[in-house]
């Protein structure tokens, strides 16, 4: 029976404000363009806002479903559900991005099926139980699979 790491994927439907914002802020840009003579242009928010909510728009539309069971890990994302075996996960780490006091974004990193180095970030909290169950049920099958405490404040992959 599989059990819900991080379930993120329910924030994908956000994505779709951030399309609202970015096109109100185009449309916002044209018409300040269109109203001022050449000479008084200055400097425009509308450039800053756009590329923040473009950012924001694929960190949303990214997110991923984190689910395991017995033997396997599975993330589930836009592009279909990756299974990955408990056997091929290295570490798991928060990061330095942390919700107040209470979820924070962890960063599990594992090989897939090619020995390819990967890693995907979930947002957990320290008192759910999914999450001590789950490192319990990796350290049964991977004795060398690692769960540190503490990350440099700048995130690397690896």
């Amino acid at each position: 029976m599989r059990r819900t790491l991080s379930n993120d994927i329910k924030a994908r439907p956000i994505r779709f404000f951030f399309i609202f914002m970015i096109v109100w802020q185009v449309y916002d840009f044209i018409n300040e363009f269109l109203m001022l003579e050449y000479e008084e242009l200055q400097f425009s928010w509308s450039f800053v806002l756009i590329s923040i909510y473009v950012i924001l728009f694929f960190v949303f539309d990214n997110v991923k479903k984190v689910e395991y069971d017995d033997d396997y890990m599975y993330i589930t994302g836009k592009g279909g559900e990756e299974k990955i075996p408990f056997n091929n996960l290295r570490k798991m780490n928060p990061s330095s991005l942390k919700f107040n006091r209470g979820p924070m974004i962890w960063i599990i990193r594992y090989f897939d099926k090619t020995s390819k180095k990967k890693s995907v970030r979930v947002t957990l909290s320290h008192f759910d139980e999914e999450f001590g169950n789950f490192i319990l049920s990796v350290k049964k099958e991977n004795k060398s699979f690692v769960v540190k405490r503490i990350m440099h404040p700048i995130d690397f992959d690896f």
